[in-house]
């Protein structure tokens, strides 16, 4: 593999060339960084579906970094189905899932009365806190910028549904850490106290187990199924509002899509 004194590099298909380095003294762990390297070679793409990538060894020489930081991006990439482990042949793009859209954009509130049921929430955290890494990536801030950070066990008809972990930028909502009424709908608080307005978010849904803690939460055996879904919103100005990380009872709920052609 190749490396030189000012910087790692790449190879191409028109060969080699400089390479932007990982920055160690950085707040945004290497894996984290590394990870969104290799995100963006595919998404650009230079790796295409049904490429194999460099091997473990070769990233390790190619970036500088461990071969912990190297799996620990790999790993991440492939719960994404960005990447897939060929036993005994490599690491290999992953072909591009289905994916169908748009859909209406719902909170959960909207999207359980809408089926004609009852929610409720029990609040589980409602406080300030400085941004991780992730979060900051997600809402394009800076690691450390405050958030206001909510977390919810969501039931329906009185029976625990799912738990949401929702950040939201404090600058754009100010005070809202130490609103004194329990939140049933995080949107229509927002729409009537800030005026803004949730218009487009990318949603993803994953198969998981639940782990003890969160199946001891959710009322079912440890190892149930779940969904563990990712949403990132935007408001009418285009802004990013909103990251939330939600875990939901596999038994108990479901994805539907409504298609027209």
């Amino acid at each position: 593999m190749i490396s030189c004194r000012h910087g790692w590099l790449k190879r191409s298909r028109e060969g080699v060339y400089p390479e932007m380095a990982l920055l160690a003294e950085s707040p945004v762990p290497l894996h984290y960084q590394l990870r969104e390297l290799l995100r963006e070679q595919i998404a650009s793409g230079e790796w295409r579906p049904g490429d194999q990538i460099p091997t473990i060894r070769e990233l390790c020489e190619l970036y500088g970094v461990s071969r912990t930081t190297v799996v620990q991006a790999l790993g991440a990439l492939a719960q994404e189905g960005l990447l897939i482990r060929r036993q005994g042949k490599g690491i290999f793009v992953a072909q591009p899932k289905i994916e169908h859209g748009p859909v209406r954009l719902l909170s959960f509130t909207e999207e359980i009365s809408r089926r004609g049921q009852t929610t409720s929430n029990r609040t589980l955290a409602l406080a300030e806190a400085p941004a991780t890494a992730e979060v900051a990536a997600r809402l394009n801030l800076s690691p450390g910028d405050p958030v206001v950070v909510l977390e919810r066990l969501r039931l329906v008809d009185g029976e625990p549904m799912g738990v949401q972990k929702a950040y939201l930028p404090t600058r754009l909502f100010p005070g809202l850490a130490t609103v004194g009424e329990p939140i049933e709908s995080l949107y229509r608080l927002l729409q009537d106290r800030y005026g803004v307005i949730p218009t487009r978010a990318i949603e993803t849904y994953e198969p998981i187990r639940l782990d003890r803690p969160m199946a001891t939460l959710l009322g079912v055996r440890p190892g149930a199924p779940g969904f563990s879904v990712e949403r990132i919103t935007r408001d009418q100005h285009g802004r990013l509002i909103e990251y939330v990380l939600s875990v939901l009872r596999g038994d108990r709920y479901r994805v539907v899509l409504e298609l027209e052609r």
